[in-house]
C-alpha cells in the first residue's frame, strides 16, 4: 500500500534529480521534491484496514504539479517558526494534549473515552511530547507532535507554504 509519501525510486532514478534536489534544498532550507503533473491512483480496493477509516475504492485522479517537503515538519523547523513568531500552539493554551498510553512513564493521564490506547496529558505539548521532563530536544529531527490544524496552518503561513490537499 502507497501512502502518505513519494516513490523513492521515482525520484531518485538519476543524477539529474539528485541535482535538482540538492538544488531546491540550497535556496530553501528544507528538502522539496516537484511532483509532476500527472494521473494518479488513490484509494484501496483491499478488505484490509478499518471500516472507520472511510476508505473509498481505488479511483484514478489528475493532480497539477506541485512541490512538496520531502519529509514531515521537524521539532528543529517548528523551533525556529515559534523563536521567529512567539506563537503558542493550542496544546500549551489547552494544558495537555493526547499520547499513546504505551509511550507513557508514569500514571498521570485521564482516559479517552473509545480511545483505549490514546490518554489525555497534562502537560504534553509540542516542548514536552510525552507530558513529563522529556523535552523534544532530543528529537529534534523527528517530527513535530501535538500540532492542531490551526498551528500547522500558522507555520505554513510563516513558511510561505501550504498544506497539501488529501489527495496530493
Amino acid at each position: 500500500m502507497k501512502c502518505c509519501s513519494i516513490n523513492r525510486d521515482n525520484v531518485m532514478n538519476s543524477n539529474e534529480n539528485v541535482a535538482n534536489i540538492l538544488r531546491e534544498f540550497s535556496k530553501t532550507d528544507v528538502l522539496m521534491v516537484q511532483i509532476p503533473q500527472g494521473s494518479y491512483s488513490i484509494g484501496d480496493n483491499s478488505d484490509i484496514g478499518f471500516d472507520t477509516d472511510h476508505e473509498f475504492l481505488q479511483q484514478d485522479v489528475h493532480l497539477d504539479s506541485f512541490k512538496i517537503d520531502i519529509t514531515s515538519v521537524t521539532n528543529l523547523q517548528f523551533r525556529k517558526f515559534v523563536e521567529e513568531t512567539g506563537y503558542i500552539t493550542d496544546a500549551e493554551l489547552v494544558g495537555s494534549s493526547f499520547v499513546f498510553k504505551s509511550l507513557l512513564e508514569n500514571e498521570k493521564y485521564r482516559d479517552v473515552p473509545g480511545l483505549d490506547w490514546w490518554k489525555d496529558v497534562e502537560g504534553a505539548n509540542w516542548k514536552y511530547p510525552f507530558g513529563d521532563k522529556r523535552s523534544y530536544e532530543q528529537l529534534l529531527n523527528h517530527p513535530v507532535v501535538h500540532v492542531s490544524a490551526r498551528d500547522a496552518l500558522s507555520c505554513c503561513k510563516w513558511a510561505g507554504k501550504r498544506l497539501p490537499h488529501e489527495i496530493e
